[in-house]
């Protein structure tokens, strides 16, 4: 009726009915089943609505002992503790929307105080790993050990894959760490600096001990991004190597590097994992 009311001859016109595209799923999107990599939305200790990126799903394990009745995820203490680590805030976090009940991955509740004494400097407190640990109903879907996948594009990130093996991308032999975050998706390079001991910001009395460093750029809302490795032998972003806590981007030459705390050093401060639902190599950290 339209084209007759135009004028136009219907011998004219081809009229094709096409199938919709599936819908571009961002990480800052409602994504189910849950994976390491999403956002986390939440109001932190002083109110205020924010987020970061999500961790590793896991288990607590004792030994070989796995204890599968409870699922946890990990992400930056300093998500939920404004200007510092540690202390238990008791944040609620959500994935999809802030508020809605159907949404809430769980409530915080292990983030030990920073420490004194021993080998912490003096004068200085000290913790392993800027990392706490949310305790996830068990309603909610989840995959034990997943994390999603991105292209690396400043916020959003588009993520056209999740499951907890990653295919290597772009040269990934030449590289053998990954990182995923909310605001520059995943990122590939190496280590600059294994165990270093690190202020937690500038003039700051806290120390982070032996603190890994990647050659990847980040920015602010990449926190708690979980870090891989590269398994050459598999073909797989297969070892969970620990949690991005820090991150930089120099806009002029595109370059950067991401902190994070290692996954011996996150089981110091919070006990055991087990990272992955499969026990072989990447069961447990090395």
């Amino acid at each position: 009726r339209h084209l007759q009311s135009l004028g136009l001859p219907l011998q004219a016109i081809l009229v094709r009915k096409e199938i919709l595209p599936p819908p571009v799923q961002t990480l800052w999107d409602r994504n189910r089943p849950v994976v390491a990599g999403l956002r986390l939305a939440f109001n932190n200790s002083l109110g205020q609505q924010s987020g970061c990126t999500m961790g590793w799903m896991l288990f607590r394990r004792n030994g070989a002992v796995v204890d599968s009745s409870t699922r946890y995820f990990i992400t930056a203490s300093h998500c939920g503790t404004p200007g510092g680590v540690g202390g238990l805030d008791a944040v609620v976090y959500y994935q999809g929307g802030i508020g809605v009940s159907a949404d809430s991955l769980g409530q915080e509740v292990a983030d030990p105080l920073p420490y004194s004494g021993g080998n912490c400097p003096s004068g200085r407190v000290c913790r392993y790993s800027d990392a706490s640990l949310i305790r996830m109903p068990s309603t909610v879907l989840w995959v034990h050990g997943g994390s999603a996948w991105s292209e690396p594009v400043f916020p959003p990130a588009f993520p056209p894959y999740v499951g907890w093996m990653m295919s290597p991308t772009v040269a990934a032999h030449a590289f053998n760490y990954a990182v995923v975050g909310i605001a520059s998706g995943e990122r590939i390079g190496t280590n600059i600096a294994t165990c270093v001991d690190r202020a937690f910001t500038v003039g700051s009395n806290l120390v982070l001990k032996c603190q890994n460093r990647l050659n990847v750029i980040g920015a602010s809302g990449d926190s708690g991004g979980p870090v891989f490795q590269y398994d050459s032998f598999w073909g797989f972003w297969r070892h969970a190597r620990g949690l991005r806590w820090a991150a930089t981007w120099n806009q002029a030459n595109n370059t950067g590097v991401a902190d994070y705390s290692t996954a011996a050093g996150i089981e110091i401060d919070l006990g055991q994992f087990q990272y992955h639902s499969t026990c072989s190599s990447a069961c447990i950290p090395w």
